[in-house]
C-alpha cells in the first residue's frame, strides 16, 4: 500500500521530560502519487526512556 515515506519536523515541545512532536509525513504510493499528511506524536518519558508513544494522524487522504 505504501512504497516509501519521508518524515519532516515542523516543531516540537518539551515539558517535564515529555515531548510533543508536530510533523508532516509524505507517503509515496505504489502508483508514484505523493501524499503529505500532518501528524503529531506524543512521547511520555520515564527514567530517561520512552514509556508511552502516542501517534495522531488521519491517513484517509492516502487512500483517495
Amino acid at each position: 500500500m505504501i512504497k516509501a515515506s519521508r518524515h519532516e519536523t515542523v516543531s516540537f515541545w518539551e515539558k517535564d521530560d515529555n515531548v510533543v512532536w508536530q510533523g508532516k509525513v509524505t507517503y509515496t504510493r505504489p502508483d508514484a502519487k505523493k501524499v503529505t499528511i500532518d501528524s503529531c506524536n506524543v512521547f511520555y518519558m520515564k527514567d530517561g526512556l520512552r514509556d508511552q508513544y502516542l501517534i495522531y494522524i488521519d491517513n484517509a487522504p492516502l487512500f483517495v
